[in-house]
């Protein structure tokens, strides 16, 4: 995860405007927690059963995002 903080600060740069969401589980979250470059963090269950995984999935597709990344 610390790994991904480059990618975003990046991404800032290119696009200034953009809101940038982060979705980690919450025992990760607090890493991010006062990242300039992230607008909000979208915390999941630390162990995500497959139909809260799925439940996941839907909240994300709700939100109607212009880009994914999975990093």
């Amino acid at each position: 995860m610390i790994l991904t903080t480059p990618l975003l600060k990046k991404l800032k740069e290119i696009y200034p405007d953009a809101e940038i969401h982060y979705c980690t589980r919450q025992e990760y979250s607090e890493v991010l927690r006062y990242n300039p470059n992230v607008s909000r963090i979208i915390e999941s269950e630390n162990e995500l059963p497959f139909n809260k995984l799925r439940e996941l999935k839907k909240k994300l597709c709700s939100e109607k995002y212009d880009l994914i990344i999975d990093a």
